[in-house]
């Protein structure tokens, strides 16, 4: 049951979202972007967690270039969301405009082995325009998402993508079943590999420190052949994106032992590190993404 506190938040959301809808997009995505950068001041929306993680990630910058690419990260997502609350007005032609592929023969020669493919990425660009974009070219695509804590917004996020053809499989148990069967049925799944995976993830490097990372993409690339293929979408202009498609090959012994886990996890995981490097204020600082590292270093001076 929604609380007073979901109604308001959902509320205040629709509020807000209504004027981005109907805007010219280069203003609602101007919008987006002074919204963003409210957010991080005066607001201070999770600011001091976005500073710290950029610290780690980046030593040797100093505080102000530090404060400046913060800044730039949270104008991005606002310009993100500007566009993410639009999928329900774009066509699959106006998709296929603005969201450009570059080497998507993987994605065909994906489908052309029969095996399916799992997509992965981050919280990086516009994350959710690719989704609807893949849709938009003919791909059958599903991304595992989680679970939200306001139901309301939660149902309003999967309508939007609903809208734009992007059907959802909510993180959970069942999930591994529906995975496993759209594989079968070659076809993808959508994966995001930079949450903090808790205790009883993967820990691998990331920028130099362990992070708790999903094993599932490695899981399932190991236990069924399916393809691992790295999507990096990168911000153009305003309602303008470029994705870059790679496919990755990482030299195990094709079982699924732990051994095998952590090398693929650890593959995974540096592409996404890359591109970060290359676009730093494309990807979500906002998380508390070594959250859990303290198990793994712990470990290390046992």
């Amino acid at each position: 049951m929604a609380t007073l506190r979901d109604k308001i938040e959902y509320g205040l959301l629709r509020g807000l979202i209504w004027p981005l809808q109907r805007l010219p997009l280069r203003l609602s995505v101007a919008i987006g972007a002074g919204l963003g950068g409210f957010l991080y001041h005066p607001v201070g929306l999770r600011r001091e967690v976005t500073l710290q993680n950029l610290r780690t990630a980046f030593p040797d910058m100093s505080e102000e270039e530090l404060q400046q690419l913060a800044q730039r990260v949270y104008r991005n997502f606002g310009r993100m969301l500007a566009e993410f609350v639009r999928e329900p007005r774009l066509s699959p032609e106006f998709l296929v405009e603005h969201v450009e592929f570059v080497n998507e023969d993987v994605l065909r020669q994906a489908v052309d082995e029969g095996k399916g493919g799992i997509l992965v990425t981050g919280h990086f660009g516009n994350w959710e325009w690719m989704a609807a974009a893949l849709c938009a070219r003919g791909y059958e695509m599903q991304p595992i998402v989680a679970e939200q804590r306001n139901r309301l917004v939660e149902k309003l996020i999967d309508d939007f993508r609903a809208a734009a053809g992007v059907k959802v499989i909510k993180f959970g148990a069942p999930s591994v079943r529906q995975t496993l069967k759209l594989l079968r049925k070659n076809k993808f799944v959508g994966i995001l590999v930079d949450q903090d995976a808790g205790r009883n993830g993967e820990f691998v490097p990331f920028f130099g420190r362990p992070a708790s990372t999903p094993k599932g993409p490695a899981v399932f690339h190991l236990k069924t052949g399916s393809p691992l293929i790295f999507l990096a979408s990168v911000r153009l202009g305003p309602g303008r994106h470029r994705v870059y498609c790679e496919r990755l090959e990482v030299e195990t012994d094709g079982q699924a032992s732990d051994e095998n886990v952590h090398t693929v996890t650890a593959a995974i995981t540096s592409r996404l590190e890359h591109w970060v490097r290359r676009y730093p204020d494309h990807w979500f600082w906002m998380h508390r993404r070594w959250k859990s590292s303290h198990w793994a270093e712990q470990g290390a001076r046992r």
